[in-house]
């Protein structure tokens, strides 16, 4: 994934279009639907949420892999349970692999190069 900037967001070279109904009563489309221009407030502020986007790209991708990695744990937790089904070997590479998941993200690495490492024994997540 590629770090965004405005250049990937048409929103900053062209104004939205929203369909409204037309409540102009001398209109020939008088209660329809119609396509036109957002107002400048609005346009304005689809260009600051979309810039907030962007400002905060890392954040938002770190965030991205903590729920991944959150979800994997959650999903592998019957593993490592004292009843597991697993072999022991099968347990040594499920714990070095959780172990892994639980350093993800590493605060200083570049939030795209971080890649989620896949689990080592098949059918478990």
């Amino acid at each position: 994934m590629a770090r965004p900037t405005q250049a990937d967001f048409e929103v900053f070279t062209v104004r939205p279009k929203q369909s409204v109904r037309d409540n102009d009563p001398s209109s020939d489309t008088y209660g329809q639907r119609i396509v036109s221009e957002v107002s400048d407030e609005a346009w304005e502020e689809a260009k600051a949420s979309t810039q907030s986007l962007i400002d905060n790209y890392d954040a938002n991708r770190k965030e991205q892999i903590r729920a991944e990695r959150r979800n994997l744990l959650n999903m592998s937790d019957w593993t490592v349970a004292s009843d597991s089904p697993l072999s022991a070997d099968d347990l040594a590479s499920i714990k070095t692999w959780r172990q892994e998941l639980r350093d993800l993200p590493d605060s200083n690495a570049d939030v795209d190069l971080i890649e989620i490492p896949a689990c080592p024994v098949s059918g478990v997540v």
